[in-house]
């Protein structure tokens, strides 16, 4: 999932005539959207792994987690949740923490994929063509996760001259 940006649901569509040598070639089950995945040599290896998935769902979102929890991932992170009701119009919003292995999903692979291909500097509009995403709103809980490379490069290139040493105004 985090190297190709599938979600589950077509993961568990996925068989041996939608993989070529260089690319997985699917119709997504959510949006009907066909998708050509480019394989990375990551993806390659995985796949030569490749037998079909027949645990269930649940069962792997399970698994996920413990080798979240394996993996040492127990930092705490906040969760919102808001609820609205259309009749009173008000939000009712709970906030709680919980351990990232404990909230880890399937779904968080195809978003590590997304922020991941963006990061290294692939143009948008083709992560959107990958991934299946018919336009650039449905990007904005993914997008979020670049804005820090983005700072954290602003601030190297701004950092490495110290424009207020002396004699340099």
């Amino acid at each position: 999932i985090c190297s190709t940006g599938l979600r589950i649901s077509d993961i568990y569509k996925l068989k041996p005539h939608h993989i070529s040598e260089k690319y997985i070639t699917i119709t997504t089950q959510k949006t009907e959207t066909k998708c050509e995945i480019p394989l990375n040599e990551f993806s390659r290896e995985v796949i030569s792994r490749f037998k079909p998935f027949t645990k269930a769902r649940k069962t792997i979102s399970h698994d996920i987690k413990k080798i979240a929890e394996l993996a040492g991932l127990n930092r705490e992170v906040e969760l919102r949740d808001e609820r609205g009701n259309r009749k009173t119009k008000k939000i009712v919003t709970k906030i709680e923490a919980k351990k990232i292995h404990e909230v880890i999903s399937p779904h968080d692979g195809r978003k590590t994929f997304i922020s991941i291909s963006l990061n290294l500097g692939v143009q948008k509009t083709f992560v959107d063509a990958i991934v299946g995403h018919a336009n650039s709103a449905v990007d904005a809980a993914y997008i979020q996760s670049h804005l820090k490379p983005m700072y954290n490069r602003i601030n190297e290139v701004w950092n490495r001259k110290r424009f207020f040493d002396e004699g340099e105004w």
